[in-house]
């Protein structure tokens, strides 16, 4: 679609979790970096990659607090930027926007960036509830034209969106899937 042809050699995923892309992602790359801000996490991960075969796995334990400190545990940029189900997990949509310029600092010229967002409707029930965390765990969504034109002012190309109103394999809305070039 965006005229990609080689393999990526360095990927960085914020938010490896335990592993559910890594496992996929990582086999086309040299190197793997995981990010995350809980250790148990990343062990996780890194067992999947283990299992797998993969051993060029990088943990990066982050503190939420401050997702800056990435930049300084990271000494090589990247080709590919990967992010799903996270950006609508952070506190406020301007801490995504803090991860998303992290991102385009992570990433070499001619880069990509993959990250999913929850898009926001004009209804009440699209709308990121700041009350009752349990219930309402995703507090963190954005307007489709908003994040393209943050993107952009990071430094970012974008290329597409994807939009998924309703997604079938655990019954959520509103998913928005970015491709974003450097």
């Amino acid at each position: 679609m965006i005229g990609v042809s080689t393999p990526p050699r360095r990927i960085v995923e914020w938010g490896c979790g335990g592993g559910a892309n890594a496992v996929h992602f990582a086999p086309l790359a040299e190197t793997y970096v995981g990010i995350d801000i809980a250790q148990p996490s990343l062990q996780e991960c890194a067992r999947q990659l283990d299992a797998a075969g993969f051993r060029n796995f990088e943990p990066v334990l982050v503190d939420a607090c401050a997702p800056d400190t990435a930049l300084t545990q990271i000494a090589q940029k990247c080709d590919l930027f990967l992010s799903t189900y996270v950006f609508e997990l952070f506190p406020t949509p301007a801490y995504g926007l803090q991860v998303l310029k992290i991102a385009r600092k992570l990433l070499n010229e001619g880069g990509m960036a993959i990250i999913q967002i929850r898009f926001m409707r004009d209804s009440w029930t699209s709308r990121p509830k700041r009350f009752a965390y349990k219930r309402n765990v995703i507090s963190n969504a954005y307007r489709v034209e908003t994040f393209w034109d943050e993107a952009e002012k990071c430094g970012f190309s974008p290329q597409a969106v994807r939009l998924v109103p309703r997604e079938t394999l655990n019954d959520q809305s509103n998913y928005a899937y970015f491709v974003l070039t450097t």
